[in-house]
């Protein structure tokens, strides 16, 4: 996987528009921000960017789970499911 910190702005629509996606890791990212669901407050592991952003959330318990953004257009519905700290 690319690291976004290896990759200029317009490589970075390079990679999106070609459908892949990079690990954002910069000032940008959403890596350790805090999410609730429920109860359960989890924190973000992994953060890859591209057409979509797909965030992975691990919670207390050692579970985790998959979070998929639009970065254009509404984000789908099972999104309303979090809350962002």
């Amino acid at each position: 996987m690319i690291k976004a910190e290896h990759l200029t702005p317009e490589g970075q629509t390079a990679v999106a528009n070609a459908g892949g996606s990079f690990d954002e890791t910069g000032s940008h990212s959403w890596l350790d921000i805090k999410i609730r669901k429920g109860q359960e407050i989890g924190k973000v592991i992994r953060d890859q960017n591209g057409m979509f952003r797909r965030l992975t959330v691990e919670f207390p318990d050692g579970h985790t789970e998959e979070i998929t953004l639009n970065n254009v257009g509404p984000d789908p519905e099972f999104v309303h499911q979090y809350e962002w700290f």
